[in-house]
């Protein structure tokens, strides 16, 4: 939420300081200004996307992620002692699945992480930017 707060503040910058229509972009600099705000709004965007992807992740209900920690506090006592057996080789499975999607470029799990992101971006992005378009409006 910081980065997103953050990337945000230098888009508001730059609406103030350098354009109205300040769009940031790597590619085309009109001022150093621009150029670097634009840096800053890239960087402050990849920190929130990768942060963003790290929580979705973590959240996965498989066992050696916190996600499955979560779920087995409802698991009856017996699903859980027949699940804790498998605990391990499922991690190793993970792996696997996560290493043949890089590998292939079909990553079943990358699906599944963006479906689990997408309520989080609006939880995150929707009062931050509420509150951007009014600092926007009283500057």
């Amino acid at each position: 939420a910081i980065a997103y707060f953050l990337m945000d503040l230098v888009y508001v910058i730059g609406i103030k300081t350098v354009s109205v229509n300040f769009i940031p972009s790597l590619t085309s600099f009109g001022s150093f200004s621009e150029a670097l705000l634009s840096v800053f709004y890239v960087l402050f965007l990849f920190f929130y996307s990768v942060n963003l992807m790290l929580m979705a992740f973590n959240l996965l209900p498989i066992p050696p992620l916190d996600g499955y920690h979560f779920i087995e506090t409802f698991l009856p006592y017996k699903w859980k002692q027949r699940l804790e057996g498998y605990e391990r080789n499922i991690g190793f499975i993970l792996l696997a699945i996560i290493l043949i999607g890089n590998f292939t470029g079909f990553n079943p799990l990358i699906r599944v992480i963006q479906f689990i992101e997408i309520p989080f971006q609006y939880i995150i992005s929707t009062p931050i930017d509420a509150l951007a378009k009014l600092v926007v409006r009283l500057l």
